[in-house]
């Protein structure tokens, strides 16, 4: 019926990122608002969060989201696979691993990038974290490197920000999103 084809055009708006915000009822000022200081790209964010979040519901819109989101990472670890078969590597599948995902050429670390990938990194990352560790997670002053080192949500929202912060972030801390202190900074 009439809610299903709904439900689909909504599921597709959001597998390819273009959610529209104005219909969701966004104001253009908080929208500026958005793309400036907050998100680095405040729609796609916002379409692969609610994905991830309609994964977790029924009917047509969940199954879809649920075959999306699978294929989304099936096929992101199918191409990290032949990848790294492809340079003679083991393949890094463990969502702990800063190395997630990448392999690694002409000494860097290289992995194709996207929010499934990221949310997945952070999962994995906090379900790695010891119970003791957990106070990190209070930890939020923007302004000390340790809380991005430590804290993974704040290196994760730091990591997905707009770039005007984000910089400024860098010459105040003197350190990248990651908590590692950027060389001959001055």
């Amino acid at each position: 019926g009439e809610n299903q084809l709904e439900d689909l055009a909504s599921h597709i708006n959001k597998m390819v990122g273009t959610i529209s915000t104005k219909a969701l009822g966004i104001s253009n000022t908080q929208r500026s608002i958005e793309r400036a200081v907050v998100f680095f790209s405040p729609q796609y964010t916002r379409a692969m969060a609610g994905l991830l979040g309609e994964a977790f519901q029924g009917g047509l819109r969940g199954a879809k989201a649920r075959d999306a989101v699978y294929n989304l990472l099936v096929g992101g670890a199918m191409f990290h696979i032949g990848a790294a078969k492809a340079f003679n590597q083991e393949p890094t599948l463990d969502p702990s691993s800063p190395n997630f995902m990448k392999i690694k050429i002409a000494g860097q670390w290289i992995g194709h990038g996207g929010k499934i990938r990221a949310m997945i990194r952070l999962w994995g990352k906090m379900a790695a974290k010891p119970l003791n560790e957990w106070p990190d997670y209070l930890r939020w002053d923007v302004f000390e490197p340790e809380t991005f080192r430590d804290n993974p949500i704040a290196s994760f929202l730091r990591s997905s920000g707009a770039p005007a912060p984000g910089i400024a972030l860098n010459v105040i801390t003197q350190t990248d999103p990651i908590g590692r202190a950027i060389p001959d900074f001055k």
